[in-house]
């Protein structure tokens, strides 16, 4: 890979990080926003005390594109799976998909369903809680289809 494709992967990467953080903070109400503010702490681990976002991010340190591709793999994985299915679908219960990056897509998911995780993948891959679950770490989606399927979307720990 040339010099300048590294900086094109960069800039992809970085608007792609840009774009997550305007959607999702674009929604927050001014009480959402002193919660977040509250929370976020840079350094240390994502949902160190299950109470707290980290990023673990100190862009300080990027000098080298090699020092920016470290903390972009820190970045992780993301799985998904099906939990629930109550009408007819390609995918069954058990069916699980992995995401490498935000950018990737795993094959062979329906275009339906890829709709719906795409609207929480980066809330996901960054480690923002969910509200609907016991486990703040995953969120239960549901394809668009009424009756459809219900699937599990959690990051992948190392």
């Amino acid at each position: 890979m040339n010099k300048n494709s590294h900086r094109d992967t960069e800039i992809t990467e970085f608007f792609g990080i840009i774009y997550f953080f305007k959607k999702i903070f674009s929604e927050f109400s001014v009480t959402q926003w002193q919660i977040f503010l509250e929370r976020i702490k840079i350094g240390g681990g994502i949902m160190k005390n299950n109470n707290t976002l980290n990023l673990n991010l100190d862009y300080s340190k990027i000098k080298t594109y090699k020092e920016y591709r470290e903390i972009w793999n820190k970045v992780g994985k993301v799985q998904v799976k099906m939990i629930e299915k109550n009408e007819q679908c390609k995918h069954n219960v058990g069916d699980t998909f992995i995401f490498d990056s935000p950018y990737s897509r795993p094959e062979n998911i329906c275009n339906a369903l890829l709709h719906v995780l795409n609207l929480y993948l980066w809330r996901v891959t960054l480690g923002f809680p969910s509200w609907n679950s016991k486990n703040k770490k995953i969120y239960k989606l549901h394809c668009p289809d009424p009756k459809g399927t219900v699937w599990e979307m959690k990051k992948i720990e190392d």
